[in-house]
């Protein structure tokens, strides 16, 4: 019963962590970054994993990004660049999805299948 117990936590997490996608489902998540001047949308980077609310860092050097319940830093070109940790957390509620100079912003495309 002890086990039971400990690993019901664990079970509502994942629950939560697979929410966003369609149960049975898989999901292909695209970055991108849209300039407003040309109205042209550019890919970052394409994985096999629910990416979400994407952000620009303050200095417009990098993302930030929320997968499997994590943030996580992302380079302009697509490359991981590690997770920022919890106790940094705070420091993300000024972020938008808007590049410093407002030129520009960075959104998810979604492909199920």
């Amino acid at each position: 019963m002890r086990n039971i117990l400990l690993s019901f936590p664990f079970l509502i997490f994942a629950t939560i962590l697979n929410a966003q996608v369609p149960e049975g489902k898989t999901v292909i998540s695209s970055l991108y970054v849209y300039d407003v001047q040309t109205g042209k949308s550019s890919m970052v980077t394409r994985e096999l994993r629910h990416l979400e609310s994407p952000k620009w860092s303050k200095d417009g050097t990098y993302f930030i990004i929320e997968a499997y319940g994590r943030f996580e830093k992302m380079s302009m070109i697509g490359d991981r660049l590690g997770y920022i940790a919890a106790a940094n957390k705070d420091a993300l509620k000024d972020l938008t999805i808007y590049n410093p100079n407002k030129s520009k912003y960075v959104f998810v495309k979604y492909e199920y299948f």
